[in-house]
């Protein structure tokens, strides 16, 4: 037949430590009867030999003190089934965390000195005046004698809150399954024990002096002892029972916001708890948790759904979320960042307002810690935009109401209106005379009431000006594009007006000074003009066209005067010296100093077609120049360096206009 058991839970209602916890790290034991200690629970079970005899005890301390000088509130549910195998365990309050009771029928807590239990006890021990009933007493300094002065409440009986359970081919079972509260108050002194709410026992004592010596700081945790005396066969259907301080279901914390993370300031944000609980068959375990918010400004929440919180200040702020069991024990603490954009300052400029002209708006709004990332823009019921920066144009004056509504990226909204006003702008055109020197002369002309007050010119050659009649001298030959605007008191600009100014001024060439020999034809080519004229005309074959033929046997200076579309006149004079006969002329000397004077020596040639070879030679032979080119000549130099002082020899020969073969040599000389 099994034997009796006795399994205590102990569920308690601390201060939460965040962050992890593992049971190495938050309790600290001793004794050899401990098979498991968890953040959820803390097992006593008996250490038997192979007859089924044991004698053991253990103490499993709360790293975290308690300081008496502040009250406590301490709940837990103790849930054991009525045995032989295990003696009792109590719930203690004691400053040397080394401690550990005695076995036998001790509790675990007989003999820890400076020190208070509430001791629940389910084998009468005749030793310690137990009564015939299991019973629960408040005993202090490991005194477990209830005729003791240490035993300052109780005992009293546990047995009324037994639920009777029927087990077929077995004595009944006895178990118990209630909560217990423990409260201190360091102002009254009172200490109290509560089941399931109601009083089961108090004393009232000052415990920081008359127990701890005037220490308030103590360690609290639980004691238990099993005994089993009796002999049994090895292999025995047997159950030695164990107890066990239940503290709770560990607990995966998770949390959403409403709104979500990353909203807009000024709005209240409300935190849900979404974690993962554990299931408990016998407790409520989710009444046996507690909550930690840290919203990250300072403030804190220990309920499981905090009311929405409101931040003073935009920003980002780190949140952290911890669910604790009664032990304090958390799994997990999650860490999430939540972002309040500030609510944006709604601003924008605009350009002038001037009817039926692009008016040009500009965002200027600002957001703190976000950025603006939309706009919705009204423009007098007339038109709408989303547009950043949009450009609208107003068909008619008058004034015009503006709205602009901007959102940053968390969501935060703000608008502003602005009034403005749109105006007229003047009508504009212009006129221009110009001379045949390229001076234009502008005249702007007014056709509407709407008066200038600025003006802007562009005459297309980089050029401008600013007022109202301005005249501008054009360099260069071309078509130019000249503009005007003229702009309104209001900064209103007018339609631009262009017109195309051609500049066709009059650069006459009648070509560069020769020389002939009498009787030799001459082709002149003139430009500059649409029209040409020489003068005289009597040696030409045409005085009319640019490029007629003269046959001239004396000197001769020809006047070319030309005309262009625009009958503007101009003229240019050639000059042309006639020899008698075709024939060529050589210096006999010539200076290449670079002085710009007499620096090349040069073939004068009157009637010469064309030069077969022009040849010169230093005084060894050797040829150091040669061309045939007539307008050529020697700079006295050979592959770029100088020639020294002294005579050349010199060849040519050449072919006349007629045909004639001309051959002469000579000598020069080279002065520097």
């Amino acid at each position: 037949m099994k034997k009796k058991i006795i399994s205590f839970i102990f569920i308690l209602n601390i201060c939460i430590c965040i962050g992890n916890a593992q049971p190495g790290n938050f309790f600290i034991k001793h004794g050899n009867n401990i098979p498991a200690v968890t953040c959820s629970s803390v097992i006593f079970a008996p250490l038997t030999d192979m007859y089924f005899r044991s004698a053991g005890a253990g103490a499993v301390w709360v790293k975290k003190q308690i300081d008496l000088q502040q009250s406590f509130d301490i709940t837990f549910f103790a849930s054991f089934k009525d045995t032989t195998a295990v003696d009792g365990a109590a719930f203690v309050l004691q400053p040397d965390s080394n401690s550990l009771g005695g076995d036998d029928n001790g509790l675990g807590y007989k003999e820890i000195k400076n020190s208070i239990a509430v001791t629940f006890d389910a084998f009468q021990n005749s030793a310690d005046h137990d009564p015939l009933f299991d019973h629960a007493a408040i005993q202090s300094n490991g005194d477990i004698d209830h005729n003791s002065t240490n035993n300052l409440a109780g005992p009293v009986s546990i047995e009324s809150y037994y639920a009777i359970q029927i087990n077929p081919g077995y004595s009944p079972g006895k178990t118990f399954a209630h909560s217990i509260n423990v409260k201190w108050d360091p102002v009254t002194m009172n200490f109290t024990v509560y089941i399931d709410g109601s009083l089961l026992m108090a004393v009232k004592k000052d415990l920081i002096q008359t127990i701890f010596n005037g220490d308030p700081i103590v360690y609290w945790g639980f004691t238990g002892s099993n005994t089993q005396k009796k002999r049994y066969e090895p292999g025995s259907d047997l159950d030695l029972g164990s107890f066990e301080f239940f503290a709770g279901d560990e607990i995966n914390p998770r949390f959403d916001t409403q709104p979500s993370l990353d909203t807009c300031f000024g709005t209240p944000v409300t935190f849900v708890d979404r974690s993962i609980y554990g299931l408990d068959s016998v407790f409520n375990a989710l009444a046996l948790n507690k909550w930690y918010w840290d919203f990250g400004d300072g403030s804190i929440s220990i309920l499981r759904y905090p009311p929405p919180h409101t931040y003073t200040a935009s920003g980002t702020y780190t949140v952290r979320y911890a669910i604790a069991n009664q032990l304090g024990c958390t799994l997990d603490t999650v860490i999430r960042k939540i972002t309040l954009g500030a609510k944006p300052a709604a601003n924008f400029s605009y350009s002038a307002g001037c009817v039926s002209t692009p008016v040009t708006f500009t965002d200027l709004s600002s957001a703190k810690d976000n950025l603006v990332v939309a706009w919705k823009w009204n423009f007098d019921n007339a038109y709408t935009s989303e547009s950043r920066d949009p450009v609208v144009s107003f068909n008619t004056e008058g004034t015009k109401n503006i709205s602009l509504t901007v959102g940053t990226n968390y969501g935060c909204v703000s608008d502003t209106t602005l009034s403005i006003i749109v105006t007229g702008k003047p009508s504009m055109d212009f006129s221009f005379s110009q001379n045949c020197d390229g001076l234009v002369n502008y005249a702007g002309i007014l056709l509407n009431s709407v008066q200038p007050q600025k003006w802007l010119w562009q005459f297309g050659d980089n050029r401008q000006s600013g007022i109202r009649n301005p005249a501008h001298q054009f360099i260069a030959n071309g078509h130019y594009y000249t503009l005007l605007l003229a702009f309104s008191d209001a900064g209103c600009p007018s339609d631009s007006i262009t017109k195309t100014i051609t500049i066709d001024k009059l650069y006459p060439f009648a070509g560069n000074d020769t020389t002939i020999a009498a009787g030799q034809p001459l082709q002149l080519e003139a430009i500059g003009g649409v029209s040409y004229k020489w003068t005289p005309a009597n040696d030409l074959n045409d005085a009319f066209i640019k490029n007629p033929i003269a046959i001239l046997t004396k000197n001769q200076n020809l006047i070319v005067i030309v005309h262009n579309a625009e009958g503007c006149e101009a003229s240019d004079t050639i000059n042309i010296k006639v020899y008698k006969d075709a024939d060529l002329y050589m210096p006999n000397a010539f200076t290449p100093n670079n002085d710009g004077n007499n620096d090349i020596f040069r073939i004068t040639a009157p009637g010469i077609a064309s030069i077969n070879y022009f040849n010169i030679y230093n005084r060894w032979g050797k040829m150091i120049y040669t061309s045939t080119d007539i307008k050529k000549g020697w700079d006295g130099t050979l592959n770029g360096r100088l020639q020294e002082n002294g005579t050349y020899i010199w060849i040519i020969k050449a072919i006349d206009y007629k045909g004639i073969v001309i051959e002469k040599k000579g000598t020069l000389l080279l002065i520097r």
